[in-house]
């Protein structure tokens, strides 16, 4: 997390958000100025691992972060990094589904990190496919700065959104 936040440009924002019983926003949405950008990597280094798992609720406080500063020229995209077990707050998949679907429809786009062994492929692959992002899945942690990495540079090399393609045939060609 650290390396991608230092692949930002200080145009860019992010927020970090860490979950389990309680919610905390470490990062409040900010700007990734060379001073956020260290503000925010002293933080990621001093996050511990603590209880259960809230993953809706601190999801859905992350997402809240970055819909502050919505807007249709820049991309918004959520980063869910958790070893997929719901098990505080929001527990029902179909709901979930239907947040990450609507969120997307918002133009808040979400990717799934799932860690360890036993995390919930399948809720973490739905709201990879209802948010309108990338499913991703742990086997070793050395491959989380790899995966969180290669989210973040795609979202920095976006230059189209909703582009469509129409084919058809040409006025003289019969179908």
């Amino acid at each position: 997390a650290v390396a991608a936040l230092r692949r930002l440009a200080p145009r860019d924002r992010f927020t970090v958000v860490v979950y389990d019983d309680p919610i905390d926003v470490v990062v409040a949405s900010t700007t990734a100025s060379s001073g956020g950008r260290e503000d925010g990597a002293r933080a990621i280094q001093g996050i511990e691992a603590r209880g259960s798992t809230d993953l809706c609720g601190g999801w859905l406080r992350g997402c809240e972060q970055v819909g502050r500063v919505l807007a249709p020229d820049i991309v918004n995209r959520v980063l869910l990094l958790t070893d997929g077990l719901a098990n505080q707050g929001i527990v029902d998949q179909a709901e979930i589904l239907r947040h990450a679907a609507e969120l997307r429809r918002r133009g808040i786009v979400t990717t799934t990190i799932g860690v360890g062994h036993d995390f919930d492929e399948h809720l973490l692959g739905g709201i990879a496919d209802e948010g309108g992002g990338h499913f991703y899945y742990v086997q070793h942690g050395d491959q989380i700065p790899e995966y969180i990495e290669r989210e973040v540079g795609e979202a920095l090399e976006v230059t189209l959104r909703d582009a469509r393609l129409h084919v058809g045939p040409a006025d003289e060609a019969k179908v």
